[in-house]
């Protein structure tokens, strides 16, 4: 926590070096564009003499994309680098357009072309893919630091791991059916593992891929193919930084970026973050999500009666002396009551909870119990129903009977109410099928009231679960010091639930782009070959190239940014 501003600082240098750095190949990409624009379709520029057969356009051209790259080095260096481990990364395809594109322009440079003839230019395709490509970072970084200023923000945080508790989890598989990872909403004061976590969004997002490294060898291969049957050194290079100009998607890391900002801008809306996108991955099979029932109910008092000679205060202080051991949702009510007195709380001893009816225990060795009528007979503490019949019939009030030696000496009157957004969290855990288990420390808290609270078609998705298993739970609601987390929140429940929905739709886009990212790289790599081994290179094949790019950008856009 000492750490924060200066990790806040390092964050927002990260995040200036990346928009200037967005903003330097901007500015080549128009420039490269103008130039090809010069080329291609004959647009005059005033002061500049191209005439047809100078060289001098393709040695501007050729300086631009050279600045670019000096620009962009740690991308095209980690590009190069991934190749000699035999991976390949989009910076890897960059990379090797780069080189091809070079060699192409040093050809003509040495050889000399003719604009309406045998000339053809892949830089500005080449810019462009840098541009796509630092924008993607640069839209990670300030994801990362709009997460971390939740993160690092004062108060507790409810935190979502994915810890398997062997020793219960076949028991909760049994009682909810589901057979997928098990979820705990939990609280921590810190967050541990941020940043680490989150900065590996930067190394998925230039993630190695199999299928283009088998595409890179093809493209080598036909290239070697082509200078062979062409006897044309500028045949050849031309091919390959065609190829790896139309199998690189453009959009191919900014369809990583957008969906994971975002799904976390949204839920950054609510109070949620989502601990970088392999959050999405890591809870791909999360089916259940246990929560404290204290985190899901309110309790507000709507009446007391007091019997013989028990005082309010005595009375307060008892009841509080036990909810501030076994908690629950109704501590927090008793807890206010009694206000800056915590030190002055008796002890509790021998706490037992009685499923379903309530809690017993000795203060001052003497048995004091809270709970239902059930644990008043159960005792066989005295009482008149017949007063209490009105309040029984009111399906939204509960009674809270209190007993001391024996005595009965106060009876509370509570109504039970959704926490704060607990309700749209529910409504987003029931539209992603996630199953959601309340752990319960309140006998008052049944599926009943549950029902009441919160409207469910599908009742089979939310459950109290069963004390038995429930009691085994309580440890992982203690609040922790330090946790590493997938999900954080500092509005409890509704953060989590929306960084939970952000990360299904996050991996919903990104594994769609992917399939989309595919099947654009296998026609790119069919039709070229198919052009510049058949044909002669036309003039107009970059423009060719970078229409059928547009066109593949539309699907991936449209996933990327309605995918929420």
């Amino acid at each position: 926590p000492e750490e924060k501003e200066d990790i806040l600082l390092d964050l927002k240098k990260m995040n200036s070096s990346a928009s200037f750095k967005f903003m330097l190949t901007l500015v080549l990409a128009i420039a490269s564009g103008l130039f090809y624009a010069v080329a291609s379709f004959g647009v005059s520029v005033p002061s500049l003499d191209l005439t047809l057969g100078s060289r001098l356009f393709v040695i501007l051209s050729l300086v631009v994309s050279t600045l670019a790259t000096i620009v962009n080095i740690n991308s095209i260096f980690k590009g190069f680098v991934s190749l000699f481990k035999f991976r390949c990364t989009p910076e890897t395809l960059i990379a090797l357009a780069f080189i091809s594109n070079i060699f192409l322009n040093i050809s003509y440079i040495f050889k000399g072309v003719s604009f309406s003839g045998n000339f053809i230019s892949f830089d500005f395709i080449y810019i462009l893919l840098l541009t796509f490509n630092i924008l993607s970072k640069k839209i990670i970084a300030k994801n990362i630091l709009k997460n971390f200023l939740i993160a690092a923000s004062d108060g507790q945080k409810t935190v979502v791991d994915r810890p398997q508790m062997e020793e219960i989890a076949n028991d909760i598989m049994l009682e909810t059916g589901n057979g997928g990872d098990i979820l705990y909403a939990t609280k921590s004061k810190f967050v541990s593992d941020f940043i680490y976590n989150s900065f590996k969004d930067f190394d998925l997002c230039s993630k190695s891929s199999p299928f283009y490294m088998f595409l890179v060898i093809a493209v080598l291969a036909f290239s070697v193919t082509t200078y062979v049957l062409s006897k044309s050194g500028a045949h050849a290079f031309a091919y390959a930084a065609g190829a790896f100009c139309v199998i690189t998607p453009l959009l191919y890391t900014f369809s990583f970026a957008v969906p994971i900002f975002i799904n976390s801008r949204k839920a950054r809306k609510f109070g949620g973050a989502i601990v970088g996108s392999e959050s999405s991955y890591a809870l791909e099979d999360a089916q259940t999500i246990i929560v404290d029932d204290s985190d899901v109910f309110n309790v507000a008092l709507n009446g007391i009666r007091l019997y013989g000679d028990f005082s309010i205060d005595d009375a307060i202080t008892y009841l509080c002396s036990l909810y501030n051991v076994v908690g629950g949702p109704t501590k927090k009510l008793f807890m206010d009551m009694l206000g800056d007195n915590v030190v002055s709380l008796p002890r509790a001893d021998d706490i037992y909870y009685h499923e379903k009816m309530g809690y017993s225990c000795l203060i001052h060795s003497k048995v004091f119990i809270v709970g239902n009528k059930e644990l008043m007979n159960h005792f066989g503490v005295e009482v008149n129903d017949s007063e209490f019949d009105i309040i029984y019939q009111q399906k939204q009030k509960s009674v809270l009977f209190v007993a001391y030696d024996g005595q009965l000496i106060g009876v509370f009157l509570l109504s039970y109410s959704f926490s704060h957004g607990v309700s749209k969290a529910f409504s987003l855990f029931e539209a992603d099928q996630m199953n959601l288990s309340v752990v319960e420390r309140d006998a008052n808290v049944t599926e009943d009231l549950l029902y009441s609270c919160f409207k469910v078609s599908d009742k089979s998705l939310f459950r109290i679960m069963n004390f038995r298993i429930a009691r085994k739970c309580f440890g992982k609601f203690e609040i922790k010091n330090k946790t590493s987390s997938l999900l954080l929140s500092n509005t409890g429940l509704k953060g989590v639930a929306y960084a939970f929905h952000g990360c299904r739709a996050m991996l919903f886009a990104i594994k769609s782009s992917n399939v989309i990212k595919v099947i654009s790289s296998i026609m790119a790599l069919i039709l070229i070959t198919f052009l510049l081994l058949f044909s002669e290179p036309s003039v107009n094949l970059p423009t060719h190239i970078l229409i059928y790019q547009l066109l593949w950008s539309l699907p991936i856009l449209f996933v990327s940014l309605f995918s929420k």
